[in-house]
């Protein structure tokens, strides 16, 4: 990928968070959605800006919908009156309304291809590093690089906790959907990685 490629990606990619925002968080900000039950405020912040990544490639009108069926769903009685949903609930909603298009943001897969993906898995951060490539639609800088591994231990270390309280049975509806969320993303970086090591081993044949 040429820098002239890399940047107009990176420009698409934040004019759709930027829609993101306005259409789907910020209204929902205003209803008043407040946190899940044994969710910090830095994890929602997050889990919204995760979110913002990977739904950037919606239309104004999907993300006016994908608000009216949180909402739908935050007045209504239930688990879900009041609060956020689950990022995998919120994903699977927009998934229905407005698939990400096959082969949109290489760059995530091409970096995750590259010896950078393997040097992620070694290091701990191949989601963080995953995430910030859905998000920036662009390469990390140093300055980022730091911030993903910080943000890797710190995730790590809740993983770790979250699979205690599961093993002691005391795990939230939010731990669990935290965890299965990582999961997929993990399982999906590292069908990247993979490849791009096949890749390399037929092109050393």
């Amino acid at each position: 990928m040429d820098q002239q490629d890399a940047g107009e990606e990176g420009s698409a990619a934040e004019s759709g968070r930027v829609l993101v925002r306005e259409f789907l968080i910020t209204p929902l900000c205003r209803a008043g959605l407040r946190r899940g039950r044994g969710q910090s405020q830095k994890a929602l912040d997050d889990s919204l800006a995760h979110m913002a990544g990977c739904l950037d490639h919606m239309t104004p009108d999907n993300l006016r919908t994908l608000a009216d069926v949180v909402i739908d769903h935050a007045t209504a009685p239930g688990p879900l009156q009041g609060v956020w949903p689950s990022e995998i609930l919120l994903l699977a909603w927009a998934r229905a309304l407005q698939p990400r298009p096959i082969g949109e943001r290489p760059i995530v897969t091409s970096w995750l291809k590259s010896v950078e993906g393997p040097r992620a898995v070694a290091g701990g951060y191949l989601i963080e590093l995953r995430r910030f490539l859905l998000r920036h639609g662009r390469p990390p800088l140093a300055m980022d690089m730091r911030q993903i591994h910080e943000a890797a231990a710190e995730a790590n270390r809740e993983a770790a906790l979250i699979r205690g309280r599961i093993a002691r049975d005391c795990a939230t509806d939010h731990d669990r959907d935290w965890l299965e969320a990582r999961v997929r993303d993990e399982q999906t970086a590292l069908a990247a990685v993979e490849a791009g090591i096949a890749h390399r081993l037929v092109g050393a044949l």
